[in-house]
Protein backbone atom coordinates (compact mmCIF):
# COMPACT_ATOMS: atom_id res chain seq x y z
CA UNK A 1 0.00 0.00 0.00
CA UNK A 2 1.41 3.47 -1.07
CA UNK A 3 1.21 6.22 1.19
CA UNK A 4 -1.17 8.56 -1.59
CA UNK A 5 -3.90 5.60 -0.84
CA UNK A 6 -4.11 7.83 1.96
CA UNK A 7 -4.62 11.14 0.51
CA UNK A 8 -7.69 12.39 2.04
CA UNK A 9 -6.53 11.42 5.33
CA UNK A 10 -3.31 13.70 5.14
CA UNK A 11 -4.41 15.84 3.42
CA UNK A 12 -6.26 17.04 6.37
CA UNK A 13 -3.66 17.04 8.39
CA UNK A 14 -1.71 19.51 6.37
CA UNK A 15 -0.88 23.20 8.11
CA UNK A 16 1.57 25.65 6.91
CA UNK A 17 3.25 28.28 8.46
CA UNK A 18 5.94 30.73 6.65
CA UNK A 19 9.04 30.83 8.18
CA UNK A 20 9.25 34.65 8.90
CA UNK A 21 5.30 34.06 10.80
CA UNK A 22 5.60 35.48 14.49
CA UNK A 23 5.64 32.44 17.38
CA UNK A 24 1.89 33.80 18.04
CA UNK A 25 0.55 32.72 15.15
CA UNK A 26 1.87 28.99 15.53
CA UNK A 27 1.08 29.39 19.50
CA UNK A 28 -2.88 30.36 18.19
CA UNK A 29 -2.77 27.45 15.66
CA UNK A 30 -1.46 24.69 18.21
CA UNK A 31 -4.34 26.68 20.76
CA UNK A 32 -6.90 25.25 18.68
CA UNK A 33 -5.95 21.58 19.14
CA UNK A 34 -6.55 20.60 15.87
CA UNK A 35 -3.15 20.62 14.69
CA UNK A 36 0.28 18.84 16.20
CA UNK A 37 2.50 20.12 13.14
CA UNK A 38 2.60 22.87 11.11
CA UNK A 39 5.41 22.90 7.86
CA UNK A 40 7.19 25.17 7.45
CA UNK A 41 7.74 27.16 4.12
CA UNK A 42 9.25 29.55 2.22
CA UNK A 43 7.52 31.95 -0.02
CA UNK A 44 7.86 29.84 -3.14
CA UNK A 45 5.61 26.97 -1.13
CA UNK A 46 8.49 24.66 -0.74
CA UNK A 47 8.74 23.66 2.83
CA UNK A 48 11.93 24.52 4.62
CA UNK A 49 11.03 23.44 8.16
CA UNK A 50 8.85 22.14 10.90
CA UNK A 51 7.21 22.71 14.27
CA UNK A 52 5.84 20.95 16.71
CA UNK A 53 3.31 21.42 19.41
CA UNK A 54 6.38 19.88 21.19
CA UNK A 55 8.80 22.25 20.13
CA UNK A 56 6.15 25.60 20.91
CA UNK A 57 5.92 24.34 24.41
CA UNK A 58 9.76 23.64 24.44
CA UNK A 59 9.82 27.36 23.98
CA UNK A 60 7.52 28.76 25.82
CA UNK A 61 9.05 27.39 29.15
CA UNK A 62 12.97 28.39 27.44
CA UNK A 63 12.44 32.02 26.55
CA UNK A 64 12.03 35.19 28.53
CA UNK A 65 9.59 36.25 25.83
CA UNK A 66 8.71 33.52 24.01
CA UNK A 67 6.00 36.38 21.90
CA UNK A 68 9.44 38.05 20.16
CA UNK A 69 10.38 34.88 17.71
CA UNK A 70 9.72 33.97 14.49
CA UNK A 71 9.15 30.96 13.49
CA UNK A 72 12.03 30.51 11.24
CA UNK A 73 14.22 30.83 15.18
CA UNK A 74 12.53 27.55 16.46
CA UNK A 75 12.06 25.62 13.61
CA UNK A 76 13.11 21.98 12.77
CA UNK A 77 15.48 22.54 9.39
CA UNK A 78 16.30 18.63 9.17
CA UNK A 79 13.47 16.86 7.85
CA UNK A 80 12.17 13.44 8.00
CA UNK A 81 9.65 13.06 5.29
CA UNK A 82 7.51 10.87 2.87
CA UNK A 83 6.58 11.01 -1.17
CA UNK A 84 3.23 9.94 -1.76
CA UNK A 85 4.75 6.74 -3.68
CA UNK A 86 6.13 5.45 -1.03
CA UNK A 87 5.69 2.41 0.63
CA UNK A 88 3.64 2.89 3.53
CA UNK A 89 4.52 -0.38 5.81
CA UNK A 90 8.24 0.77 5.04
CA UNK A 91 6.89 4.34 6.03
CA UNK A 92 5.73 3.32 9.12
CA UNK A 93 8.49 1.40 10.29
CA UNK A 94 10.63 3.80 9.89
CA UNK A 95 8.73 6.45 11.76
CA UNK A 96 8.59 4.03 14.60
CA UNK A 97 12.07 3.13 14.65
CA UNK A 98 12.77 7.04 14.55
CA UNK A 99 10.38 7.97 17.32
CA UNK A 100 8.25 10.06 15.43
CA UNK A 101 4.43 10.50 15.49
CA UNK A 102 4.21 12.58 12.64
CA UNK A 103 5.77 13.04 8.78
CA UNK A 104 5.41 15.41 6.38
CA UNK A 105 4.36 14.21 3.17
CA UNK A 106 6.14 16.34 0.07
CA UNK A 107 5.69 15.91 -3.75
CA UNK A 108 9.21 16.01 -5.75
CA UNK A 109 9.67 19.58 -5.65
CA UNK A 110 9.30 19.39 -1.59
CA UNK A 111 6.20 21.01 -1.56
CA UNK A 112 3.24 19.52 1.52
CA UNK A 113 0.61 17.39 0.58
CA UNK A 114 0.04 16.25 4.13
CA UNK A 115 1.21 14.87 7.40
CA UNK A 116 1.27 11.31 7.74
CA UNK A 117 0.60 10.11 11.51
CA UNK A 118 1.99 7.00 12.81
CA UNK A 119 -1.45 5.93 13.92
CA UNK A 120 -3.02 7.03 10.49
CA UNK A 121 -0.82 4.34 9.18
CA UNK A 122 -1.33 1.51 11.55
CA UNK A 123 -4.84 2.24 11.14
CA UNK A 124 -4.92 1.77 7.19
CA UNK A 125 -2.36 -1.11 7.43
CA UNK A 126 -4.67 -3.35 9.92
CA UNK A 127 -7.31 -2.54 8.02
CA UNK A 128 -5.52 -3.88 5.13
CA UNK A 129 -4.76 -6.91 6.61
CA UNK A 130 -8.20 -7.70 8.15
CA UNK A 131 -9.26 -7.52 4.16
CA UNK A 132 -6.73 -9.75 3.14
CA UNK A 133 -7.65 -12.30 6.01
CA UNK A 134 -11.35 -12.33 5.45
CA UNK A 135 -10.83 -12.51 1.87
CA UNK A 136 -8.36 -15.36 2.33
CA UNK A 137 -11.20 -16.98 4.62
CA UNK A 138 -13.72 -16.55 2.11
CA UNK A 139 -11.10 -18.62 -0.47
CA UNK A 140 -10.82 -21.16 1.78
CA UNK A 141 -14.55 -22.03 2.66
CA UNK A 142 -15.34 -21.80 -1.12
CA UNK A 143 -17.30 -18.82 -1.28
CA UNK A 144 -14.75 -16.95 -4.09
CA UNK A 145 -13.86 -13.76 -3.99
CA UNK A 146 -15.88 -10.78 -3.28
Amino acid sequence: MRIDALQPVIAARLATISRDAPFLDAARVFGAGTFRMLIVCEDGGRAVGIITRTDAMRHIGESDNPLAAVIGELMVTKLTSALPADDLLVTWRMMTGAGLNHVPVLDQLGTPLGILTADDALKALLEAEEYEEHLLSDYVAGIGYR
